[in-house]
């Protein structure tokens, strides 16, 4: 077992940004339907994840586009949408950023805070689409982690304690950087997939892991790579964000094109909508490889 040298989280990114786009890039694609049906509808689609640990909220709306019974989401943006935050009492218009192609809002100027809920509502094209969720209570914040060898490599594991008394719901994920390029900015990906989704179902105020295979060294060019430091993101989501964002990675993992058709889940109410308007808290952890 290796020890770990533990930093005080700090956000470098943002990762609602960050998660707002892996919902796109995730659920580029469904399922192709195995009778040869082709779908001609269009649907708006809207995608918006929140947190307190955010600095900009941030929308993106647009119209799926069907081709041979598969449909692209975000393939046409809607940019002339009046997109609105509220949280019951305050509300506030949320802007077109030409540069991201979002509606974004920074948080210093309508925050988001935990156990609130929020409503969002969309005006496009004569309809009016509308969207709730509740930011989760409390964040978890005791993260630990080990190494352990195995026969194959190395296997990292993640434990946390769960909040006892509430309904949590949680996603794990993580990077990596290695000795060649310590100075970069980002992390490269680690990929807990299914084992990243935990619920507190039947371990109420527990321990909680995930595991995921990590290699701590490789060879690119004949070089020997070292792994330096590892990056672990725990999120504590609603409900709704929980079970969207598990769909995408099933289907993801899902290489067979005649599979039944997966539905994703859609939080957005109006007349042919999709989408997801959900929330999380998150806590990350950086560690030193030694």
């Amino acid at each position: 077992m290796m020890n770990s040298m533990i930093c005080l989280p700090k956000i470098i990114f943002n990762n609602a940004l960050l998660l707002v786009l892996s919902v796109f890039v995730a659920s580029c694609v469904e399922e192709v339907n195995p009778k040869g049906l082709v779908n001609t509808d269009r649907k708006v689609v809207i995608n918006s994840l929140i947190s307190p640990q955010d600095s900009i909220i941030s929308v993106e709306v647009s119209l799926s586009r069907p081709v041979l019974g598969i449909t692209n989401f975000g393939a046409d943006l809607i940019t002339d949408a009046e997109v609105i935050i509220s949280d019951g009492t305050v509300s506030n218009v949320i802007p077109f950023d030409d540069v991201t192609a979002r509606y974004n809002l920074e948080t210093d100027v309508f925050p988001i805070q935990a156990g609130k809920q929020y409503f969002l509502e969309v005006k496009t094209g004569g309809n009016t689409y509308k969207a709730s969720c509740q930011v989760p209570e409390t964040p978890a914040t005791d993260i630990r982690t080990t190494i352990s060898e195995t026969r194959d490599g190395f296997r990292l594991r993640v434990f946390w304690r769960d909040q006892k008394g509430e309904e949590n719901y949680y996603r794990v994920s993580g990077g990596y950087k290695d000795d060649v390029d310590r100075d970069r900015n980002f992390y490269l990906g680690l990929d807990f997939a299914e084992e990243g989704f935990k619920t507190d179902n039947g371990r109420d105020g527990e321990v909680i892991s995930a595991d995921t295979d990590i290699l701590l060294n490789y060879f690119v060019n004949g070089q020997k790579v070292l792994i330096d430091s590892l990056e672990i993101q725990l999120l504590t989501t609603d409900k709704n964000y929980y079970e969207y964002q598990k769909v995408l990675v099933d289907i993801d993992q899902n290489e067979n094109p005649f599979a039944e058709p997966v539905r994703l889940i859609s939080t957005i109410e109006g007349e042919d909508a999709l989408g997801i308007f959900a929330a999380y808290q998150s806590v990350i952890k950086k560690m030193k490889v030694e």
